[in-house]
């Protein structure tokens, strides 16, 4: 009777925490949305203005060329900076594409229609000429463009990443960046 008795009082003083914790692991979810919408919304407002420090959409940056032509028969535009990337289109010699970046051997380029969706691609700086070259100042970027977002990223992802390093309920396992165009970041939780 004794221990009946126990568990009926352990149930009845155990029952109101657990049905409260409920409360705060939504609470918890409900402010993990908004600081993830604040997140994004940062990584949006560092993509245009570095957009707009570069002097607009339609502008690529300080001695960088605007477009580039296919020189190759057969170029190939990939989704990523990469030769195993997806591909999204084959392009013929003489096409001209307006320059978002270059990284390294390859340029980011923006199609003026959509292609399988995507606004923009990747295509090997050995199959296109650079044109219409742009200075916009007589001081070189210390930085690329991919680089300062790729910092400005990585900056406002290790706030996040700290502010839920104590949360109770979810933490931030591992992170990564994406600078295509948009960029873009993947964050895997955990669940405690």
């Amino acid at each position: 009777m004794k221990i009946k008795i126990f568990l009926l009082l352990v149930l009845i003083i155990s029952a109101p925490a657990y049905a409260g914790e409920p409360k705060s692991f939504d609470a918890a979810m409900t402010e993990l949305a908004g600081d993830l919408a604040k997140l994004h919304a940062e990584i949006q407002s560092a993509y245009q203005t570095e957009i707009m420090a570069m002097g607009g959409p339609d502008v690529i940056g300080i001695y960088r060329p605007r477009f580039v032509n296919v020189t190759a028969d057969k170029g190939t535009v990939y989704t990523g900076a990469d030769a195993k990337a997806a591909i999204l289109q084959t392009v013929q010699k003489g096409q001209k594409f307006k320059i978002i970046d270059k990284v390294t051997d390859w340029y980011a380029i923006a199609f003026d229609q959509p292609v399988h969706g995507m606004e923009t691609g990747w295509v090997k700086a050995a199959q296109v000429v650079p044109q219409n070259y742009f200075p916009v100042s007589t001081v070189p970027p210390d930085k690329s463009f991919t680089d300062r977002m790729y910092e400005k990223i990585v900056a406002s992802v290790k706030v996040f990443r700290d502010i839920y390093e104590t949360n109770p309920y979810v933490r931030v396992k591992g992170f990564s960046v994406d600078i295509s165009v948009p960029p873009s970041v993947s964050i895997s939780f955990e669940f405690k």
